[in-house]
């Protein structure tokens, strides 16, 4: 009466065993996928700041390398004056110059 339902059990277990473990193994994939995705994202906000902040830097050199800071850097602290701007002449006969030269030359021989 005790009639063992072997094959029916069997080949359940023998069905059970692949279904079973091939979702084992998409859940664990899934799980690695959403990790990597997180990691990936994380990676991105990252290098965007890192981004952001080399075109910062870049806006400070420009902003420090302008032309217009630095003649005014030049005229204010140094003294300095642009090319088009009018110099003082000093005329100088031609004669005069030539008697200056021929001192100096005879100081230093």
């Amino acid at each position: 009466m005790n009639k063992p339902k072997s094959p029916s059990v069997k080949i359940f277990i023998v069905a059970a065993i692949p279904v079973a473990l091939s979702l084992f193994i998409y859940v664990l994939v899934l799980q690695e996928i959403n990790t990597l995705n997180k990691e990936r994202i994380e990676k991105e906000e990252l290098l965007l700041d890192k981004i952001n902040k080399v075109n910062q830097k870049m806006v400070t050199v420009q902003q420090l390398s302008a032309e217009a800071r630095i003649t005014d850097f030049a005229k204010d602290s140094l003294g300095l004056i642009r090319k088009g701007e009018e110099f003082e002449r000093i005329i100088v006969d031609k004669s005069k110059a030539e008697q200056i030269e021929k001192i100096v030359n005879e100081k230093y021989e």
